[in-house]
């Protein structure tokens, strides 16, 4: 992810390079608005966020999955872990943002039928 903001540069020197790269391509459809393009760091993690987003977008085309989440007997989930620091963050679908996998387990459980 960190190579993806400079992707818009000629690789035709590096076709697999060029390829593995095109994979990152969905993520930006799914960026942030306001992620300000001049701070690396914080376009790194949101961009890394976006395609958590984008890939489970497209875990949801796929039949099987489409037909488990249909019928309510699968769940998909994206997390996104943070190598420094070891924190883990779960994407939210209904709110669409992503929390500290304590708080999202916090709100499942307070939010769970008793």
């Amino acid at each position: 992810m960190s190579a993806a903001p400079g992707t818009r540069r000629d690789l035709s020197h590096l076709p697999l390079t060029a390829k593995w790269l095109g994979f990152i391509d969905p993520a930006w459809k799914f960026l942030e608005p306001g992620i300000p393009r001049d701070d690396p760091r914080a376009l790194h993690t949101a961009l890394i966020h976006a395609n958590v987003i984008a890939q489970l977008e497209n875990l949801k085309t796929h039949p099987e999955v489409a037909r488990g989440l249909a019928q309510q007997t699968l769940q998909v989930h994206g997390w996104f872990y943070d190598i420094l620091t070891g924190a883990v963050e779960a994407w939210d679908h209904e709110i669409r943002r992503f929390l500290p996998l304590e708080e999202m387990a916090a709100q499942k459980s307070r939010s769970a039928p008793v």
